[in-house]
């Protein structure tokens, strides 16, 4: 077996066979409870190891990891409260190393053999290192089989670079991938997204959601162009005009010796707070990123699919987390498929380091590509013994079921307005709730997401998003992508049919927009048959489907996780297999 890890924000661990199927994977914020949670994924890469033997393990990221950052993971690790698990922050007053003898990597190596489970044979566990965007391409390989297409890997930034561009062949058993453009950390599209989500006082790596909402409520300002001004691209590659570079250092200083000064910004954060200045409206900040930052894509974009005459297209990376720049590049000329892996930021770069590695040995199997991200590990040992509890509880009423009865009892829920959690089986690997780990409501009033959000202390410009059955989606909904892939998995919006908008007021944007889930009988029975009883009772096979979790907590995980929701009021009852739970009272 293969441990994968990535040691980012989004930390996560994923197991493999040796040819790259999928056994588990999961997110260290799901067991730590930690928000994006940064770090050594130690709780997951414990969890796993008490079931699987390792013979190799891949970290997916920190290929240059420096001496500074090393310390940063060792501190968050020794328990003080200067260093909380989770955090990114500098090492507490009076650190000192314990592996200051070893080299950063070996010393991060022996760090991740002391987690695993005693058992395991340490002494023949291999250690592969793989670069960021590497990782993050290597996610994107079983996404078109036997194929030729182009991965774009955009975020922040990691290992020095913010990007990469790479053709892949995936043809007759040819493995290849020839590397075509890297951009370096300063030209990073991401950092200017974080930048203004920093801006507008959310949380950069985490709210950067919001603002691709809030961006459709703007209006054409003068910051459109300012920003255009300091996003160029030649011949296929951006760059960002700031003054992190020799020749601006060097023009500076010789400027300033007569006075003058270049005026150029020097960060990613000055650049969007100067474009603030030119702004007079709430949402107009944010319609500008979005409006130029889609703009340079598409230029990007098109250069290679016309230069290469590839029409299939892969995106990964945190960048790619924004649905709205994905169907954009659903509708660049010449593009003919798009697919974004579902955990297409630092969360993925687990298993993508994985798939790269294999890939670049020629050992990737053709068929890897998992069938759903329910990939978590199992909890039902876990959840049984809890569940037993649950029977003496005296604030709760549990009541045994069967699939039938409950269909037909959350549909009468749901039509009158009630809030319905749901807890099934393994749990989503990836930012999206799949509804494993979902909340389900009525789509037809525009009220709910002011009553839903404010039973999840939510904050939010985005609708809720749509969960819809295959065989009606193409009622409601409307998109140039032919191949419904990206819609598995809420990586991309479509617009809403005209004669739908109100019915579906709680999933329509300000835009005409949204961001559903396509679900067919075979994908997901339960939710397919539920789909189809609202359908009788209401006329759509659609419902809202947002994730189960309270505002900065991560999704549910266990059934404690859920119960614990269920008790603090975030949903009205809770749905887990042959059971409702309901507080007692309502």
């Amino acid at each position: 077996m293969i441990l994968g890890i990535s040691l980012s924000h989004d930390a996560s661990v994923a197991v493999t066979t040796d040819d790259g199927r999928v056994l588990e994977a999961i997110g260290e914020e799901r067991l730590s409870r930690v928000k994006n949670h940064w770090g050594i994924p130690k709780l997951s890469i414990a969890h796993v190891s008490q079931r699987y033997d390792f013979k190799k393990i891949v970290i997916g990221s920190h290929f240059n990891l420096s001496r500074k950052e090393f310390e940063i993971f060792e501190a968050q690790l020794l328990g003080n409260p200067s260093n909380p698990p989770g955090k990114y922050c500098p090492p507490f007053p009076g650190f000192v190393s314990s592996y200051s003898k070893y080299s950063v990597k070996r010393a991060m190596e022996l760090i991740i053999l002391s987690l695993l489970d005693k058992r395991q044979d340490l002494s023949k566990i291999e250690f592969v290192w793989i670069r960021h965007h590497d990782a993050h391409t290597g996610a994107t390989l079983p996404l078109f089989p036997d194929s030729k297409f182009l991965v774009f890997s955009f975020d922040g930034h990691g290992d020095g670079l913010s990007s990469q561009i790479t053709k892949v062949s995936t043809i007759e058993g040819q493995q290849e991938a020839e590397i075509l453009v890297r951009t370096a950390r300063k030209n990073s599209l991401g950092s200017i997204y974080s930048a203004c989500t920093e801006v507008y006082n959310f949380k950069p790596n985490n709210h950067e959601g919001k603002i691709t909402g809030l961006s459709a409520t703007g209006e054409t300002s003068p910051a459109i162009p300012y920003l255009r001004k300091h996003i160029r691209i030649r011949s296929g590659i951006h760059s960002i005009r700031i003054y992190q570079n020799s020749t601006n250092i060097i023009l500076t200083k010789i400027l300033k010796v007569f006075g003058f000064r270049l005026g150029l910004p020097r960060t990613h954060y000055e650049i969007i707070a100067k474009a603030r200045l030119l702004t007079s409206r709430y949402g107009d900040l944010a319609f500008a990123v979005q409006r130029v930052l889609e703009e340079k894509l598409l230029q990007i974009v098109s250069y290679y699919v016309s230069k290469f005459r590839l029409g299939r297209v892969a995106l990964t990376g945190g960048l790619f987390a924004n649905v709205v720049f994905n169907a954009k590049i659903a509708q660049v000329p010449g593009v003919s498929d798009v697919r974004i892996f579902p955990n297409m930021g630092d969360g993925g770069l687990s298993l993508g380091g994985i798939w790269w590695h294999l890939f670049k040995r020629g050992q990737l199997s053709s068929e890897v590509m998992p069938k759903s991200m329910f990939l978590a590990p199992e909890t039902e040992s876990e959840d049984k013994l809890y569940f037993s509890s649950l029977l003496q509880d005296p604030m709760l009423i549990v009541e045994k079921t069967s699939n039938e009865d409950s269909i037909a009892y959350i549909c009468k829920l749901l039509v009158t307005g009630k809030i319905v959690g749901l807890h099934r089986g393994r749990m989503e690997f990836g930012p999206r709730a799949l509804c494993n780990r979902s909340i389900l409501v009525d789509p037809r009033k525009k009220e709910v997401n002011k009553s839903v959000n404010l039973r999840l202390r939510r904050t939010e410009f985005m609708p809720f998003a749509p969960v819809v059955t295959r065989d009606t989606f193409n009622d409601y909904f409307d998109t140039p992508q032919e191949d419904l892939f990206p819609f598995r998995y809420m990586t991309m919006v479509c617009n809403v049919k005209k004669q739908w908008r109100e019915r579906l007021a709680a999933v329509t944007h300000v835009d005409y927009t949204a961001r559903p889930q396509v679900i067919d009988k075979d994908d997901d029975e339960f939710m397919y048959d539920l789909l189809k009883k609202f359908e009788c009772e209401t006329g759509i096979a659609c419902l809202v489907n947002t994730s189960f979790n309270l505002h900065e907590e991560p999704i549910n995980f266990t059934l404690s996780d859920s119960v614990n929701a269920l008790k603090r009021g975030a949903v009205d009852i809770l749905v887990i297999p042959n059971y409702t739970i309901k507080v007692r009272g309502f």
